[in-house]
């Protein structure tokens, strides 16, 4: 295999993180809403935080995609539902809102795949066949052992997150099965997420 020479960073986009306007400006010369992280960095990927309740995403998924539909000719996103829904059906019902509002039609096309929406207590309690049809499905905090992965597969969810925290070898082994399972056929993949760093090496956070 070929190490790769560069990568697409996603830039996260929170529930509360500005988008066109700010009141809470901070004089360090870095770009504060979403509208100047595209103007200085250049992303075209993008990780949409949601929170669980479907109106108010809703109308904080148009916010996002009138900016990204207004700056950009092509760009593609992750949902991250960061475990908001208590179960499959609710993330189904999310995404079929989406589906009937036009302004969001580019943006929902340009959902690559969606990262644990369902709560750890209850993601693998049953197949979520319906919301994988959709988009892909990734586990992320769910992910707690070596054997959680296969379990996932088997329920329908196509991917996993690569974090440091949770361990260099098991990130190395979950890109070894999928490897293997889509030289069998399959479509999996392995997500490089904002916690993916190099062991002793800490994400620097400033403060005001």
């Amino acid at each position: 295999m070929t190490p790769q020479d560069g990568i697409l960073a996603r830039h996260t986009v929170g529930l509360v993180d500005s988008l066109t306007t700010t009141q809470t400006r901070v004089n360090d010369g870095l770009p504060k809403t979403l509208v100047e992280v595209i103007s200085s960095y250049g992303h075209r990927w993008f990780k949409i935080k949601i929170g669980g309740e479907i109106d108010a995403d809703l109308d904080r998924l148009r916010a996002i995609a009138s900016v990204l539909d207004g700056a950009l000719d092509e760009y593609e996103v992750s949902l991250d539902g960061n475990e908001q829904f208590s179960h499959v059906d609710e993330i189904v019902k999310l995404w079929r809102r989406m589906d009937e509002i036009p302004a969001l039609r580019r943006f929902a096309d340009a959902v690559s795949f969606i990262e644990q929406p369902i709560a750890r207590s209850a993601a693998l309690d049953r197949n979520i066949a319906p919301l994988a049809v959709l988009r892909p499905e990734i586990i992320d905090e769910s992910d707690n052992g070596f054997d959680t992965f296969p379990l996932a597969d088997d329920l329908g969810y196509a991917g996993v997150s690569s974090k440091q925290c949770k361990g260099v070898y098991k990130s190395i082994v979950n890109a070894a099965r999928c490897a293997g399972w889509n030289a069998a056929g399959g479509r999996y993949f392995v997500s490089g997420e904002d916690l993916t760093c190099q062991a002793r090496l800490c994400v620097q956070q400033a403060w005001p």
